[in-house]
């Protein structure tokens, strides 16, 4: 019963991401690897950490371009990049690993063999939430160094 609770608490440690070298996607155990762009990256760095949480369009352009100016397309531009994302993700992982829209709210990271992931309810929100808030202060402390 431990292993399941670890387990639970690192959700997603399967799908592996690399920036040496440039941004790299990769399944634990697999010889594959799929390049990736910045925001690709950042996109699904971001949805491993929020742990099944949702990220919404406003935290994933936040991610992506900070503030976004109101005369940018964002949302279909973050529509294009998930749908992209989404594809190379399940062609690596063999559909083990998919984004998931759910609709009006936004997008989470699912694992297909282990269930208790596919959704993580409250508490994943609540953790994808955290996550934001954290990411996006570290990202202010890092630009005020530069």
């Amino acid at each position: 019963m431990e292993g399941a609770l670890e387990r639970q608490e690192k959700p997603f440690d399967d799908l592996l991401l690399a920036a040496d070298g440039g941004p790299t996607l990769s399944i634990k155990g697999s010889d594959s690897v799929e390049r990736l762009y910045d925001s690709e990256f950042r996109t699904v760095l971001a949805l491993k950490k929020a742990q099944g949480g949702i990220l919404s369009l406003l935290d994933i352009t936040d991610i992506l371009y900070g503030e976004p100016d109101s005369d940018l397309p964002i949302s279909n531009t973050v529509n294009v990049l998930i749908s992209r994302l989404r594809q190379k993700i399940e062609l690596i992982s063999n559909k083990r690993f998919s984004i998931e829209t759910w609709k009006g709210m936004g997008w989470y990271l699912s694992d297909k063999l282990h269930p208790e992931f596919l959704h993580m309810s409250a508490e994943g929100n609540k953790r994808g939430g955290q996550f934001m808030r954290e990411h996006m202060k570290g990202n202010d402390n890092a630009r005020k160094k530069t």
